[in-house]
């Protein structure tokens, strides 16, 4: 019981009993209807700060989602650029490539009709040498002719000619097939030094065979 309590009780002698009680359950219920206010307030406190907290995380949430996708917009642009780079970069050296390749060509071709060139001047001028140095000779004509059979069919003219050429002979070919041999005339015309040597060759080549010659060597 309060002072306050206590005074009115003295002061109050003569109160009943059951006023007094009933002033007391009174405030009782009513300290208990506090208790219980108080007590029903704390969890809306709490839940109140529950969902501020709640709110505040998805603003965080929010946050990191849209930074993660700048950060992959961020990404797919340097992929792109990366690609876009390394194309260019297999581009130009695809037609590096081309044009080295052509150059080469070009070279080869170029070192290919050069050397051609030069062989053909070689021959011109090997030629002119041979007939400046038969200009001043006499020059003279003979034949001879021959009959061969078999693979000699096709040899025996490329060694006449083989031969004509090493010695600066100027010889023309008829060969006049048969069914199972091959009639050669063999006419050709130089100075009278290197037909004697050439008809040498032929007599001792042609031994074994119907080798025969124009009788003697007549001017052209």
């Amino acid at each position: 019981m309060s002072e306050r309590d206590a005074g009115e009780e003295h002061a109050e002698p003569g109160r009943p009993r059951s006023l007094i009680l009933d002033t007391l359950g009174q405030r009782t219920e009513q300290a208990a209807r506090e208790k219980d206010t108080s007590q029903e307030a704390e969890p809306q406190k709490l839940l109140g700060e529950l969902s501020r907290a709640s709110d505040s995380l998805a603003e965080i949430v929010d946050s990191l989602v849209a930074e993660k996708s700048a950060l992959e917009a961020r990404v797919e642009d340097l992929q792109a650029q990366l690609d876009r780079l390394r194309t260019e970069a297999e581009t130009a050296s695809a037609a590096a490539a081309r044009e080295l390749e052509q150059q080469e060509r070009a070279a080869t071709t170029k070192a290919t009709e050069g050397a051609r060139e030069a062989a053909r001047q070689r021959a011109r001028a090997d030629r002119a040498e041979r007939l400046l140095a038969l200009a001043g000779d006499e020059r003279r004509a003979t034949a001879f002719c021959l009959t061969v059979g078999g693979s000699a069919r096709t040899s025996v003219p490329r060694e006449i000619l083989a031969e004509a050429v090493r010695l600066g002979i100027d010889v023309q070919l008829n060969a006049h097939p048969g069914r199972r041999d091959t009639f050669i005339v063999a006419q050709m015309e130089a100075d009278e030094a290197h037909l004697k040597r050439f008809l040498t060759w032929a007599r001792d080549r042609f031994a074994d065979t119907d080798f025969r010659e124009t009788e003697g060597l007549s001017a052209p």
